[in-house]
């Protein structure tokens, strides 16, 4: 809760709602690639906070759906980068029955 700005993502569920849920969380996704690129941290928070609470607070209209909150700020280190693992590792050949 230490992060300096905290991005709340909403999504209008009215224009697609088919849709509404994948097209918000590709929006987060660049948003967050696009901060790191930037040198900054993120996270992708939904649970953390409920959607009821979020949307009184910022008196949000109910056609919006809460998608998640992310954090935006420089972390005070950063994690080690994993080894990259090989494409057999988590790939699987085969098909479903």
């Amino acid at each position: 809760m230490s992060a300096p700005v905290y991005i709340l993502i909403f999504v209008d569920t009215t224009a697609y709602p088919e849709y509404a849920l994948y097209d918000s969380c590709l929006a987060v996704e660049n948003l967050m690639i696009m901060a790191r690129a930037a040198g900054y941290g993120t996270g992708f928070f939904t649970t953390y906070f409920p959607e009821n609470v979020i949307k009184k607070f910022v008196n949000a209209p109910q056609n919006l759906k809460f998608i998640c909150a992310t954090p935006i700020g420089i972390p005070e280190r950063w994690p080690e980068t994993p080894s990259k693992k090989g494409l057999r590792e988590f790939i699987i050949w085969g098909r479903f029955r």
